[in-house]
């Protein structure tokens, strides 16, 4: 296993028209208006909620990914990254309280944050993959491209205690907002396939999709 690249420091960034898009609330919406004040009212708290932290890893195939039966010297990227538990339980909080927009509202601002962070460590994998003279063929996610299990084998080889990330026996994730991509390289480093491909995604009901 080659050494793990820490991110840590990035800027945070939360997308105000994303977050709407996310919650399907535009501005002919009849809560628009509403919407659009409690975002100002809540965008201190939830960006300071926010603590970004994650890392990239180097391995073979057949370390992480060997239900694909790549050859074994094949090599993978994995990224895994996190915004921390504090956004999740400042959204289920207002939830408790009774108050579903705000608790909506400030969910979607965290998965915001997670899509616009997505292009500070794209930047970063690409450079590292140069570095070794590798380019990337594939973009892989759980469950759709690869199964769950990809997740506790990640997690065997992460100091998770520096990133705060643990695994449920179901193979979930907390913090809630976490990620975990694999990405399949390749020896032409003109490949750069870092990016979600929506035309092979089985999320058809996803509300940030690019195609019909």
């Amino acid at each position: 296993m080659m050494k793990e690249i820490y991110l840590e420091g990035q800027r945070k960034r939360i997308d105000k028209h994303l977050t709407m898009e996310i919650l399907q609330c535009f501005p002919d919406s009849p809560v628009y208006e509403e919407t659009e004040g409690i975002y100002q009212e809540v965008f201190s708290q939830a960006e300071a909620s926010i603590c970004p932290k994650g890392c990239i890893q180097f391995y073979k195939a057949e370390e992480i990914i060997p239900e694909l039966k790549l050859e074994k010297e094949t090599p993978v990227a994995v990224v895994l990254y996190t915004l921390g538990e504090e956004i999740s339980r400042f959204s289920v909080q207002e939830f408790q309280r009774g108050d579903y927009l705000r608790g909506m509202l400030i969910d979607a601002m965290a998965d915001s944050c997670l899509f616009t962070m997505e292009e500070e460590w794209k930047k970063i994998l690409i450079k590292e993959c140069r570095k070794r003279n590798l380019g990337i063929e594939r973009r892989l996610e759980a469950p759709a491209d690869i199964p769950m299990s990809v997740h506790k084998r990640v997690m065997s080889f992460t100091n998770t205690e520096k990133l705060g990330i643990q695994l449920s026996k179901g193979m979930m994730f907390f913090p809630i907002k976490t990620i975990c991509l694999v990405f399949v390289l390749t020896e032409d480093i003109c490949l750069q396939k870092v990016d979600h491909d929506c035309k092979a995604c089985k999320n058809l009901k996803c509300r940030l999709r690019k195609i019909r």
